[in-house]
């Protein structure tokens, strides 16, 4: 089964062990972890990822900024926001849309999309 690829963008001093050690637990996911507007362009242009999930903490402007690149490169890309500091929160999101996508891979499920709100 096709993993799910995950790009996480937040801010470069942001830490990750909550989301690191979460997908470690999570085989099924891939995650990487883009730190500028021009690292998540690049992504985006080479839609190098199924789920995009923007930290919460960013600000304000960037966290909006990142939501129009993805609808104007990248529509097809499904779109998160997380918390990423609250690991109950993280683990809770991430297994539902590993379930989500699992069910997408089967030729006769739904498509895949970030409707969990």
């Amino acid at each position: 089964m096709k993993p799910l690829l995950v790009l996480v963008f937040t801010a470069s001093d942001a830490s990750l062990e909550v989301f690191d050690s979460i997908s470690k637990d999570m085989p099924q996911i891939q995650v990487s972890f883009c730190h500028s507007e021009e690292a998540l362009t690049q992504s985006l242009t080479a839609q190098s990822f199924d789920l995009l999930v923007i930290d919460l903490d960013l600000p304000r402007e960037l966290y909006r900024k990142a939501q129009r690149l993805t609808e104007l490169i990248y529509p097809e890309a499904a779109v998160t926001e997380l918390d990423i500091q609250h690991p109950l929160i993280v683990e809770f999101k991430m297994k539902q849309l590993v379930e989500k996508w699992n069910d997408a891979q089967d030729d006769s499920g739904p498509r895949f999309w970030d409707g969990i709100h």
